[in-house]
Parts: structure tokens; sequence; C-alpha cells
């Protein structure tokens, strides 16, 4: 009863949605299952007047009738039903795309803590196997007309069947009740059989996307990991293998016997009719009438169970997606708008990860005033990066609150809010889009803005000498022409996409990780006109951008334990002062 309550609550999600997306859809749906089900008894009722009149009054007018109502409604109601699949076929592919659609934007919408969270990445999977590999969503809105269809088939031949006697009806039911208990039983292992093989395909499409990806055929080469390859994906056929036969034999044995059941059912209802019109005296038209009955009603009857069960069996796949439905969106949740940013302000931020007991981040707290750079830097591992992403917005803070003008960042709109954020981080992603398309993301583009960029980042002379200049494709995977950029190219790109948003606060993390000392140099010299009348923050654990910086704040096991500026720190000499004095005496003794 549990499960029948969850999956009445996902089909009600479903349907729900369904009608909001096309009500136009819904309704012609309806139409067809009514029409669908008229055609069967019509070729029930018909027949018999027409075998009556033949073996009767043989009356021609008579016969010309019946035919002609026969012919007509075969003819008519079977082109209306060509006609309306036409529609519901384009409907169920617009209805099954409108739920990608909504899956994809789901997962864009969703905390980043979510996206690193191996219980979210986990459902998300199993939200996605329905939609790609099962057709859910297709088959939810097929079975579901041709259920209701078949009911109205039903009451139409149990009426008929009512005036000749109810123990026919009676037989069929206790035999399908068996196959009902029968199939129940093994679908729940058909369905525990296919969630498994989602783990498994997961791990399949991760090894396939290892194989073509160059970056990794470069490494394989290198340290020959072909075998080790080659023996996951041994494994994984095995384990498909055994995983197919299970579902093989939970699906093939409850066929097998709704067969046989079936078999035995027609027979014993033809056997039964033939009996009671040997006995009965009933007309051969009659004789026909009840035995096309009794078999679409035992037909239709099967063929209600089955939908019943896919019906259900899709419901219980689909309901990882309605769950992925209700996870909650982004932290930012407010609606208040912004004008501009007047201060920053961290107030007691601690932060750790979700079942976790060690603190990233202890009692951070620290001000970030209009036009003022700061550097934040320290070892590897310090939490730098997470300070950015509890500034961004990407995590909430686990203790503690950061406030912009005087208020907590949850009262501003996430959009509103992040439009005044310019962010490079250190594992940034250039898409495989055109790079004017990279820098604005939308489909037309401020050409002046986009120069200005490009030519900050240091990358406008080689843009404007490639052929298609900024509508040149990073990679080639859509343009054959497109560039297999650099990785300091591609770095100078993301500065450049930053730059191009101009945005009130610029928050560099690790910008010129991919850049020689040169390169590096060049690039901040050209951010201190970039971020005139801006804020700035600066992550890195090389000290360049030191010197560019009002105010240095270092951090070391996630606590602020130096803050002030460059002189100001290296006249304390602490723990910043160590650090720079170790790099500046490297990068002599490489000149």
């Amino acid at each position: 009863m549990k499960e029948l309550k969850k999956e009445l609550s996902v089909l009600r999600y479903f349907v729900k949605e369904v009608f909001s997306f096309s009500g136009s859809y819904v309704f012609i749906s309806l139409v067809s299952s009514v029409l669908s089900s008229i055609l069967p008894l019509v070729n029930i009722v018909f027949p018999k007047l027409l075998i009556d009149e033949l073996s009767g009054e043989q009356r021609i007018n008579s016969l010309i009738v019946i035919v002609a109502v026969i012919v007509f409604s075969n003819f008519t109601i079977s082109a209306v039903l060509s006609l309306i699949k036409r529609f519901t076929d384009l409907g169920e592919q617009r209805l099954s795309n409108h739920f990608q659609v909504a899956y994809n934007s789901k997962l864009m919408n969703v905390s980043y803590e979510k996206i690193e969270d191996p219980a979210f990445i986990d459902l998300k999977e199993r939200a996605l196997y329905p939609l790609t590999m099962r057709g859910s969503i297709r088959e939810l809105v097929a079975v579901i007309p041709k259920a209701i269809s078949l009911l109205i088939t039903l009451v139409g031949t149990v009426y008929i069947i009512m005036t000749f006697d109810v123990a026919i009806i009676l037989l069929m039911v206790v035999m399908v009740a068996v196959n009902i208990v029968i199939t129940g039983r093994f679908q729940k292992k058909e369905i525990a059989a296919q969630k498994e093989t989602i783990r498994l395909n997961k791990n399949y499409n991760y090894y396939l996307d290892l194989v073509s990806d160059p970056k990794v055929g470069l490494e394989e080469r290198i340290y020959n990991f072909k075998p080790f390859l080659l023996g996951l994906f041994t494994d994984y056929n095995h384990d498909m293998k055994v995983g197919f036969k299970k579902i093989h034999y939970s699906r093939q044995m409850p066929e097998g016997l709704k067969r046989l059941v079936g078999a035995l059912q027609g027979f014993i209802s033809f056997f039964y009719v033939a009996r009671q019109t040997i006995t009965g005296g009933l007309s051969l038209g009659q004789f026909s009438m009840y035995i096309s009955a009794a078999a679409v009603f035992n037909t239709s009857l099967f063929e209600l169970f089955g939908q019943v069960l896919r019906l259900r069996e899709h419901c219980r796949y689909l309901e990882d997606f309605m769950e992925l439905g209700n996870v909650e969106i982004q932290n930012l949740r407010g609606g208040e708008s912004i004008e501009t940013i007047d201060e920053i302000r961290f107030e007691n931020i601690s932060f750790k990860y979700p079942k976790t007991e060690n603190y990233i981040l202890k009692n951070i707290n620290m001000i970030v005033n209009p036009k003022q750079s700061i550097s934040i830097v320290g070892r590897n591992g310090t939490g730098k990066t997470t300070l950015i992403k509890l500034l961004t917005g990407l995590y909430e803070p686990s203790d503690g609150k950061i406030l912009l003008n005087g208020k907590d960042i949850k009262c501003y709109s996430s959009e509103d809010y992040r439009k005044k954020l310019s962010v490079v981080f250190q594992d940034f992603q250039m898409l495989s889009f055109n790079i004017a398309e990279n820098l604005s993301f939308a489909d037309e583009v401020d050409i002046k803005r986009e120069e200005y960029a490009l030519k900050e980042a240091g990358v406008w002379d080689y843009i404007n000498s490639l052929p298609n200049k900024t509508k040149t494709h990073v990679g080639k995977q859509f343009d054959e022409t497109g560039t297999d950029f650099s990785g300091g190219q591609m770095q100078k790109l993301a500065i450049a996409r930053a730059v191009y948003r101009d945005s009130e606060l610029v928050i560099l993390d690790e910008p010129t990780a991919a850049l020689d000392p040169l390169a590096e140099a060049e690039i901040y010299e050209k951010f201190e006109s970039i971020k005139a009348g801006k804020m700035a923050i600066y992550i890195s654990h090389r000290l360049s951008s030191c010197k560019f910086s009002d105010r240095i704040i270092y951090l070391e096991n996630g606590e602020i334990t130096e803050d002030g500026s460059h002189d100001e720190l290296i006249r304390a000499d602490g723990a910043y002062a160590e650090m720079f004095n170790l790099q500046a005496s490297a990068l002599l003794s490489k000149a």
C-alpha cells in the first residue's frame, strides 16, 4: 500500500506537469482513447447483426446498411486515429524534450554544494536514466490514454457478456488476478536489476570518456595503462551480462506464464460459449458476438493489466526524477536588488563540508572596502578557494554571515548578486563555442567591450591574426577550423571573460597558474588599469599579486593569521615574509 501511494503521488505529479505544459495534448489523447475503445465494440455488435440477417430474412437493404456502418466506422475511426497519432507522436517528443530541459535546468540551478555531493550525483544519474534509457516520459503519456481506452472497451464488453452469463467474467477476472500476482513479483526483481545497471552505466560512460579524451590518450601512451582500462571494460561486461540475465529472466518468465494462462482462458471461454449455444439455442450471430466479446474482454483485461504494470514500473523509475525536482535550488534566495557594492563583510565565518567534522575555515572576519584590492595568500589547502566560493554564494557558511552593504547576501537575488562579480577560477572552463560566445554567453556581442577585454588580457593580437578572429571556435568539436589554444592562452581568455563582464568586484583565483613569471607580471600590471574603481580579490600561493594589492591576508589552517600591507607583513617577519623570501630566492636562482 505504501508503494502504491508513492506511485500515485508520482502519477499525479507528472499528469499535472503534462497538463500544464500542453492541455491540448491531454484533450486530444482523451479523444483518441474514446475512439480507440469504440472500434472493438463496433466490430463485436455489428457482425452479430450481419450474421443474424444472413442466416435469417436476408434483406438486402439491411445487409447494405450493416456492412456500410462496419466499413464506414472502421475507415473513419482509423483515419482519425492516424491523424491524431501524428499529433500525439510529436507531442510525446515535445514532452520528452520538456522534461529533459527541466532536468538540465535543475542541475544548473541547484546549489554548488549539491553538485559535489556524492548522494546528489547518484540521484541525478538515477533521475536521468528513465528519461534517456527507459523513455519513461513517453511511455507514461502513451500508457494513460491506452489504459483509458482499454477500460472503456472492458465496460462495453462486460455489458454485452452480462446479457449472456456473468460466470465467464468471473472466470476471466480470477485468471487475470493470478497473473497480476505472478507478474508483480517478477517486476520488482526487474526494477531492482535495472537500477543496479544505472551504477554500472555511470562507470562505463566514465571509461568511454577516458578512451576518447586526447589528454588521457597522451598519458595512456606514456604510462601504458591500456591493459588496466581494458580490464575494467572486461569486468564491466561481465557485470552487465549478469545484470541483463536477471532482467531477462524477470521479464520473460511472467510473459510466458501470461501467454499460457491467456491461451487456457481463451480455450475455456470458447468451449463454454459453444456449449451454451448448443444447449441454450443461441443464434449464430449471438454465438459470434459472445465469442468476440469474450475474446476482446480477455485481451483488453490482459492488456489493461499490462498497461497498469507498465504505468507502475515507470512511476517507480520516475520517483527519482520527482525527488530531483524537489531538491532545493541555489542558496541565494532573496529578492532584493543591488545598486552598488559599498562594503563586503565576513562575520565569524566558519565552514565544513556536510557529513564531516573538520572545519576548512574557522572564524574568518574581514572587510572589503570599495576600490580596495586584497590578496588572500597561503599554502595549498588552507581554504583560500573555499573562501571565494562562500563569497560567490556557491557554498553556504556553516557558521557566521557574509554581509553586503550590511545585509546577509541571502537577501539578494542570485542573478542580481552574481552580476556584480567577475570571477576567474583556477579550474575555469572554456566551452567549445567561439571566442565571442565564450566571452558574452549571448547571441549579441558588444564589439568594443570584446576588443577591450581581449586587449587587456593580452591575447587580442593573436586572436585578431586568426582567419575567423573572434568567431574562432575553442577546439574542433563543433568546427574543424577551430583552434586548440595553449594553457596560457586559455587562461588569458578566461581573464578576458571576467573583464568583458565589467563587474564591481573582480575575483582572480590562481589566474596565472599556467603562465610563466613574465606573462604573470604582465597580467597583474594590466589588472592595475582593469580594476580601476573596482574591488579586487586575488587568490594565490605565488606572491606576484601582492605588490599590486592594498592589503594582504595570510591564511593558515583555515584561519587568518596575518593581515596587513606587503611592507607591514615583511617587517613582521612571519609566515608571509618567509614564503615571500623563499619564492624570491627561487626566482633569483633561476635567473
